[in-house]
């Protein structure tokens, strides 16, 4: 008796091109082949499969997925409860090893191929996850509690990434973040005094005493002024002036601000708040400032060129989108080409082809030399992007196998890349850029070639080629953007492969630009005019395809819609396997056992323990599935139902939401509260559903009841470690009468702002707020008693949207405030929410030219007022307004993320 093995994929060729029958045979089957064996042939069990295809190595994926989850949920947990998921994973891990050796029975390898070894391992990578988290956890945190309390002064930070608009204010100055990492806080004592309670730090053992910090920001560029840097290295997100462009990624510099704590689970761990002048204490690198020389380089050259390539051409080469215009990057996003403004796989696998053709060096050695030197430069290029340390774990997996001398797997490869990745920075598992690169590579590597293969047989290898990439990219990322917002790009296939020929000459031009801007800019300029005619090409597909119709197929968003969206692919890929005619083995539907058994576990332990709890709550929100359908993802206004009363809700984040969801790392911590309902409105459920657990600014429009009946309330939560409150905002005209909250202010520590159409304009993270009324001359001649005639109506900016939000001001209030519009506002807002609940006390001129495409009013159900009017109902209606209504939609929230406005929950 005979018995033949083979590896399935490889082949050997005689001479005459004929392929030996041992080909056929799977490695993992042995076939007993009776009695004699003719010379090269062989007798398979079934059908003969295909010789060029394997199934993919799923072993590394439950430990990915492991990791991955449970990543996203103990960034926020407390330490106490990590250690709760640690013994879990342990527990786990025992079993698993148990149960891999009883099965084992002395066969080497033979117990762990199955779920046993999948499950050891995702448990064993989920306890080296959880112990990176521990120890980087502790040096990110030592010290925040002091810095937090400590009072507006002098802080230090090294700027970690390049500053990226997030708003404008409505003098048209630009506002602008940046990740950096904060050095040290000096709370006012003299300069060079080195004291323990003046500057906030964290104290380092060592030489038989404690490291601080010195007062003197100098001291940081001057070692051998005796005093440690090593103090403070706490991550925030800093936001300033458009001054803060100017600031080059490495440099140290000192200001004066104020620090306020992010959400838990963010990237950072704080956002500071800076005032527009600051000073550079230390140099930026030579490199960094090189590179900042290059991008500015970049952006001079090519401003005579048109805004299609002085926007995409640096976008394209180093991710720097800032010069895109705003219509060419919604239409891009509304088409799923936004993705080419971010550095990702396909830069590093254009790149390292076009170094390894043009290059001398051959063999083994010398591509893995050049391969490494290649993406060494883009990451210092381009900057520690999540989707480019995507990229970059995948090609040093790809450049270990080429120097090992063996094939690198897709899957594996990715698998390895993602573990890598979270055990170094488990933060990255909440980065959205990071779930759409992962997603839209397991998707090419799962799907593409398969796929591509098919469709080659109806049609040229080449259009095959151009439609199941794209397409492949897209099933893959589509978990990953319904957790963004609803519904599924309808154009998004066909626009990427419109765009795929001109992708690779493009990013070839445009890193060309960038490597010579320093020092060639008449280069730069040559090579940015020959990029012209690709980026024309992509800004024309990017507009038509965002305005075809049906531009999205519903699906829901949220958790719910994530979840259906990846169950429906799974199902796919199964049937793909089973139903394949080609004599492959179908896919063990077993091997999805530990990635299933790993979501259980991870679930079942955010429900247990309360800050996992509340994690996943908030994730679950904004699902059409499960969780409050109202809460759009990325919302910006909120609108609460609180009966016959008022309460608004703004999200001060960059990109709407309490959390950032897109490419930066974090926005502010909460929102802005405008009134809060009368007492037992239960506008705090309403703030704990939207997640909100911090205001940045409760703004109080007046004092009647039905606007701050919940306000002291409010206040005295934070004291049972409730929602915190920054700041309290009152009509100036109303001091004496809002005493008493004031008062509960105060005691607190909350800064009490009075506002009237003197004050500067409120700016809260990427929102700002204006006082339109009253003005002081209303104050001054109305009687003070009348609450309605002097509440606030404040004007909202966003970087999506404008709002007019009224208190419960009149129709003589409206006419006056027709009458002296500031000239720089536009004449109508992107959301109007009507004065006094609907009303019929109102300027028909006013409402209708004020009246944009939302109207929110907030009232009660078969109130005793007539709320709202008809008149104002029919009004609105005319001018083409998009009624929400509390007393039939319940809470509703508005969202314009990429895209027209959107009402959800009515």
């Amino acid at each position: 008796m005979s018995r033949i093995r083979a590896p399935v994929g490889e082949t050997d060729e005689d001479p005459g091109g004929s392929i030996r029958a041992e080909t056929s045979v799977p490695r993992t089957q042995g076939v007993a082949l009776p009695g004699p064996v003719a010379p090269g042939s062989v007798q398979p069990r079934g059908p003969a499969p295909h010789p060029q295809e394997t199934a993919p190595d799923l072993r590394l994926l439950p430990a990915a997925v492991a990791v991955w989850a449970t990543a996203a949920v103990a960034t926020a947990m407390a330490p106490r409860e990590r250690a709760a998921v640690v013994l879990f994973a342990v527990l786990g891990a025992l079993v698993a090893y148990g149960r891999g050796r009883r099965r084992g029975h002395g066969r080497h390898g033979a117990a762990w191929s199955g779920p046993a070894g999948a499950l050891l391992l995702a448990c064993c990578a989920t306890v080296c996850l959880l112990a990176s988290l521990a120890a980087q956890s502790t040096s990110r945190t030592a010290g925040l509690a002091q810095a937090l309390t400590a009072e507006r002064g002098e802080i230090l930070v090294r700027a970690l990434s390049a500053p990226r608009e997030i708003s404008r204010g409505f003098d048209g100055e630009a506002r602008v973040a940046f990740q950096a990492t904060l050095l040290g806080v000096h709370g006012g004592a003299a300069a060079g005094d080195t004291v323990e309670n003046s500057v906030v730090e964290r104290g380092v053992v060592g030489g038989g005493g404690v490291n601080r910090l010195s007062a003197d920001p100098d001291a940081v560029a001057d070692p051998a002024s005796g005093a440690s840097n090593a103090g403070l290295r706490i991550p925030v997100l800093v936001i300033g002036g458009s001054s803060w462009s100017e600031v080059t990624p490495g440099e140290v510099v000192a200001t004066r601000g104020s620090l306020r704590p992010a959400q838990p689970g963010d990237a950072v761990e704080a956002l500071a708040y800076v005032d527009a002048e600051h000073e550079r204490r230390q140099p930026a690198p030579a490199w960094r400032a090189l590179v900042q020389r290059a991008r500015l380089g970049l952006h001079d050259a090519l401003a005579p060129l048109p805004g299609h390539a002085h926007g995409l051409v640096p976008g394209i080469a180093v991710g720097d989108d800032s010069a895109v215009p705003e219509d060419l990057r919604a239409a891009m996003r509304a088409s799923a080409l936004g993705h080419l403004l971010a550095v990702s796989g396909a830069h590093v696998v254009i790149v390292l082809g076009l170094a390894t053709a043009v290059l001398p060096w051959r063999g083994r050695v010398g591509r893995t030399v050049t391969g490494v030197a290649v993406v060494i430069g883009l990451l210092g290029i381009v900057g520690p992007e999540p989707s480019v340390l995507r990229a970059v774990a995948m090609g040093a997996v790809g450049l270990l196998a080429v120097a090992l001398g063996r094939r690198a797997s897709g899957l594996p490869a990715l698998c390895a890349a993602v573990i890598g990745l979270l055990v170094l920075d488990p933060w990255t598992a909440r980065e959205a850029g990071f779930a759409l690169s992962a997603g839209a590579t397991a998707g090419l590597v799962l799907f593409s070639r398969a796929w591509s293969e098919r469709l080659a047989r109806h049609m040229p290898a080449v259009l095959a080629a151009a439609i199941a990439v794209p397409l492949a990219a897209q099933v893959g990322c589509l978990p990953a953007i319904l957790l963004l917002e609803p519904g599924i790009p309808t154009w998004g296939v066909p626009a990427n492969a419109l765009v795929a020929p001109v992708v690779a000459p493009l990013t070839v031009l445009a890193l060309g630009a960038a490597l010579a801007a320093p020092w060639q800019p008449g280069l730069t300029a040559v090579l940015g005019w020959c990029a012209q005619p690709f980026t024309w090409w992509i800004e024309a597909v990017a507009t038509v395809s965002a305005a075809l119709p049906g531009g999205r197929l519903p699906w829901p968003g949220g958790v719910g819609g994530a979840v259906g969206a990846l169950a429906a692919i799974l199902v796919v890929g199964a049937l793909q396997r089973r139903w394949s005619r080609t004599g492959r083995r179908a896919l063990d539907l077993r091997l999805a056992l530990p990635v299933l058994v790993s979501l259980v576990a991870v679930a079942t332990l955010a429900v247990a323990v309360p800050a996992g709890r509340s994690v996943l709550v908030q994730w679950v929100r904004g699902s059409a599935l499960v969780g409050d359908p109202w809460i759009a993802p990325g919302w910006r206004l909120a609108q609460c139902d609180v009966g016959q009363g008022s309460a608004l809700v703004i999200s001060t984040a960059p990109n709407g939401g309490v959390s950032d969801d897109g490419e930066s790392s974090a926005g502010e911590p909460g929102a802005v509260l405008v009134d809060t309902g009368p007492p037992g409105s239960g506008v705090a459920d309403c703030l704990a559903a939207l997640g909100v657990h911090h205001l940045a600014a409760l703004v109080i429009t007046h004092g009647d009841l039905d606007h701050s009946g919940e306000a002291t309330a409010l206040l005295g939560a934070a004291d049972r470690g409730g929602i915190a409150v920054d700041r309290l905002v009152i009509p100036a005209v109303e001091e004496e009468r809002l005493a008493t909250l004031t008062g509960a202010a105060a005691e607190r520590g909350v800064e009490v702002l009075p506002m009237d159409t003197t004050s500067a304009p409120l700016s809260l993270g990427s929102v700002d707020l204006l006082a339109l009324w009253p003005t002081p001359r209303a104050a001054a001649t109305l009687p003070s008693e009348d609450g309605n005639a002097l509440s606030l109506t404040l004007w909202l900016r966003a970087p999506e949207l404008t709002a007019l939000v009224h208190g419960d001001t009149g129709a003589d209030q409206h006419t006056a405030l027709l009458a002296t519009w500031p000239g720089e506002l536009p004449a109508r807002p992107d959301v109007i929410v009507v004065a006094h609940h609907g009303s019929g006390d109102q300027d028909p001129t006013a409402l209708a030219d004020w009246a944009g495409p939302i109207a929110l009013i907030s009232v009660g159900v078969d109130n005793d007022y007539g709320h709202p009017a008809s008149w104002v109902i029919d009004t609105l209606t005319d001018a083409g307004s998009l009624i929400g209504r509390t007393d039939r939609c319940g809470p509703m929230t508005v969202a314009a993320r990429d895209g027209p406005l959107t009402l959800t929950g009515c």
